[in-house]
């Protein structure tokens, strides 16, 4: 398994001095399964990072790459401990824990269509396999969006087929730790058999009930302007106590076109208060076709971002656009599509997600923001690879930890090929709770970029480890070097990612010594390149 160090380079207007020492913040892109692979869960538990991905691993029967998820947990020294490579593959799965005790609940399909094997794990916190319930049924969701733990009781929703015309509707489970069906019941049932529910959220509020949002896609229609086809959509949410009986439900908005990808749906999370805040999507396509200023709508990205808070009763108390705008001669322009919220300690609430940018590259960028509790963003920061060319970067969940510090998990995909790279890693990020890798960074729209630092990786992993010494050093360095290549320069960076020093290294040398003497005290990073474009990285203290 390969665990591999990023460093974060803040472009800001300005960056602020801070003491290496204090500096909580780190950044690590994992390679547990030497494939393609990202994180899609993430629990913070007892200062642990505990993550559940999806990546490919070699099936010796079939001779073929076949989907796996696994458990990974890392420590608070960001080092893997522990993997879990589990057998199924689930194409959507839960995590949580309680009581020092993994829960890891996943659907997929076998024996056929419309027969399901579902299954509930439980791991001890080192990711040892406790015990494994399965049950094969037609009635259960083909798929799992989120659970719960409460008091001794574990709270699933997702979605399932209704019927033969293959409409869906939202399903709601209550059961016990062991596993045992306590009670089920399905929510938004309408007349309608063709209705689909494309998508379903939900989160536990803190006056002790649960709130879910979905998206319902009904019967398509056509425009009369510019024979538009499309179907008809709307956002509802709706409130149940723990007995999974009905308190409220809420109609959010509707739309006439198409929301494709994950553009617009419906994320939602519990607030302080007892409230709930929901993101989704308003349709430029909907506002231009019915409003007057059409010109106005056609300026703006396809699906600027809506917010929504609601208080414990479901009476809407405040509403927030996050409007990108398109550049001239582009038809589209940029998208942010949130994949997670949660609600700080301090009432805010954090988010992340992906940034689509057709103005920069690469143009997909891992995103997070923060909301003050009123409704006014704070802060969002985009994040990237920066040596290794990434072309696709997003985070799918968010924490916080308890020195108000954000940490998301994702996905870091790059577009470099050969025996010494995989094309995918699970990224998981730490910063400040202004967003900032750096402490002290510019609070406006930042991007940020990344530089890789590899330990304890093999060749088939991103980079190899080079070795330096003597470490620490004050005024000479030297550099072993695998012998097996051709080297061709060194770069020296400093730990904001900043390039200090740089090099050629003669022909046929392994050892290079350099001379750091120039350099300021503190923690550095090495790189070394060949001329085929191989890399190794280290790290060294300069006294």
């Amino acid at each position: 398994m390969n665990t591999i160090r990023v460093i974060v380079v803040l472009i800001l207007l300005q960056i602020t001095n801070v003491q290496i020492k204090s500096q909580t913040t780190f950044s690590l892109a994992i390679d547990d399964v030497n494939s393609v692979e990202y994180g899609t869960k993430l629990e913070y538990y007892n200062n642990n990072y505990y993550i559940i991905g999806l990546g490919t691993v070699w099936d010796t029967i079939s001779s073929t790459y076949t989907f796996r998820n696994y458990l990974t947990k890392i420590n608070k020294s960001q080092e893997t401990e522990d993997t879990y490579i589990i057998r199924e593959y689930f194409k959507s799965h839960a995590l949580m824990i309680d009581n020092d005790t993994i829960y890891l609940q996943g659907t997929d399909i076998a024996l056929g269509e419309g027969i399901y094997i579902w299954n509930l794990y439980k791991f001890t916190l080192d990711c040892d396999s406790i015990d494994l319930y399965s049950y094969r049924s037609d009635r259960l969701p083909p798929g799992w969006y989120k659970s719960f733990v409460k008091d001794n009781y574990i709270y699933s929703i997702g979605r399932t087929n209704k019927n033969e015309q293959k409409g869906t509707e939202v399903v709601v489970l209550k059961m016990s730790k062991s596993g045992k069906f306590i009670k089920e019941n399905r929510f938004f049932e309408y007349a309608n058999p063709k209705y689909i529910r494309n998508f379903v959220d939900f989160t536990p509020t803190t006056d002790g009930d649960f709130v879910m949002s979905d998206i319902y896609f009904g019967v398509p229609i056509i425009f009369d302007e510019d024979t538009f086809r499309t179907s008809d959509m709307y956002i509802s949410i709706c409130k149940f106590d723990d007995n999974l009986d009905t308190i409220w439900t809420r109609q959010v908005h509707r739309s006439h076109n198409t929301i494709e990808d994950q553009n617009g749906r419906p994320y939602i999370t519990g607030t302080n208060d007892g409230g709930i805040v929901l993101s989704s999507s308003l349709n430029v396509y909907d506002s231009t076709f019915h409003s007057k200023r059409k010109e106005y709508y056609k300026k703006l990205s396809d699906y600027p971002l809506l917010f929504y808070k609601y208080d414990k009763d479901g009476n809407l108390i405040w509403t927030d656009t996050l409007v990108d705008y398109k550049e001239q001669g582009h038809g589209s322009g940029p998208i942010k599509t949130v994949l997670d919220m949660k609600s700080a300690n301090n009432g805010d609430i954090i988010g992340c997600g992906i940034y689509y940018n057709l103005y920069d590259e690469p143009k997909n960028q891992a995103w997070i923001f923060r909301y003050s509790p009123d409704g006014k963003l704070k802060w969002q920061h985009s994040y990237v690879d920066r040596e290794y060319y990434s072309y696709y970067s997003l985070f799918y969940e968010i924490e916080e930890a308890e020195n108000g510090d954000l940490i998301c998990v994702g996905g870091l995909k790059t577009d470099s090929i050969g025996e010494w790279y995989n094309t995918g890693y699970t990224w998981l990020l730490r910063v400040d709770s202004n967003g900032c890798y750096t402490p002290g960074c510019e609070l406006a729209d930042t991007l940020t970029r990344v530089l890789t630092d590899i330990e304890d990786l093999t060749t088939e992993g991103l980079a190899r480890r080079i070795e330096i010494y003597p470490n620490p050093a004050s005024s000479d360095i030297t550099v072993r070097l695998p012998e097996d290549i051709k080297w061709k320069e060194w770069s020296i960076y400093n730990v904001e990612g900043q390039k200090v020093k740089n090099g050629a290294i003669d022909r046929g040398s392994h050892t290079p010594n350099i001379n750091i003497q120039d350099l300021d005290k503190g923690i550095h990073f090495m790189m070394v390149k060949s001329a085929e474009g191989r890399v190794g990285i280290g790290k060294f203290v300069v006294e």
